[in-house]
């Protein structure tokens, strides 16, 4: 999915037809969607995407995404897993949700 930033031109020989495309745009406008249907304290799940330096980007089972600085987990939660995540703050400006890691639902294969 993309978001057409600009169309140019009347696409005959004279006037070749250009088109600008954006699929940032067409992303951000899906999170701010997705968003305005969260709110602090609801549970989703998730899988991890990522961990860099403490901080676990991970993908809501809604679509979202989300950032978690902790992990209240017995074991350490790796990357691929599948998450239980509490909201605990939407920041539209970023658009993102913070929130935490309550359980870890499904290992990944390691």
């Amino acid at each position: 999915m993309v978001r057409i930033t600009e169309i140019h031109g009347r696409g005959d020989k004279n006037e070749p037809l250009s088109i600008g495309a954006s699929i940032r745009l067409a992303e951000d406008s899906k999170q701010t969607e997705l968003l305005k249907n969260m709110s602090p304290g609801s549970l989703y799940t998730g899988q991890v995407l990522d961990i860099r330096k403490g901080t676990y980007l991970i993908k809501l089972s809604n679509g979202a995404n989300a950032l978690s600085h902790s992990s209240h987990c017995r074991k350490p939660v790796m990357r691929s897993d599948t998450i239980a995540f509490v909201v605990n703050s939407i920041d539209n400006s970023k658009k993102t949700v913070n929130g935490s890691i309550i359980r870890i639902v499904k290992s990944a294969k390691r």
